[in-house]
């Protein structure tokens, strides 16, 4: 077995919450954010001088589009930025097998114990 490091593009889903000429604006609204049940918004600088409100930030679209709604629910107009973004990830691989058959068999094995395994040749 061995273990290594690997470094995908996934996509990382945030909702931000307006677009604030100054830091003291977007401050408000992020306790507005917070208020509304939101945990760990944060002010983000946009350049330019401009800032918003990163609500959150999600690898899955759909926990994305879930918080937006909430948000939308409490009066909160807020859009999902997605983007690729580099992550570290680790991945664990177990070598050895003499056959794609018997990988395949310990492919099923371990998805019957709710892994996501794949096959892959080396």
């Amino acid at each position: 077995m061995t273990v290594r490091q690997a470094s995908p593009r996934l996509p990382r889903h945030r909702i931000l919450v307006g677009e604030y000429t100054n830091q003291a604006e977007a401050q408000a609204q992020r306790e507005r954010v917070v208020a509304a049940g939101t945990k760990g918004a944060k002010v983000v600088p946009l350049g330019g001088g401009k800032y918003t409100v990163e609500a959150g930030a999600f690898r899955e679209l759909d926990a994305a589009i879930d918080l937006s709604r909430e948000l939308q629910k409490s009066g909160m107009a807020s859009r999902i930025d997605s983007r690729p973004t580099a992550t570290g990830l680790y991945q664990v691989r177990v070598e050895g097998y003499a056959s794609q058959q018997e990988a395949q068999a310990q492919l099923e094995a371990l998805r019957k114990e709710g892994l996501s395994p794949i096959v892959v040749k080396n």
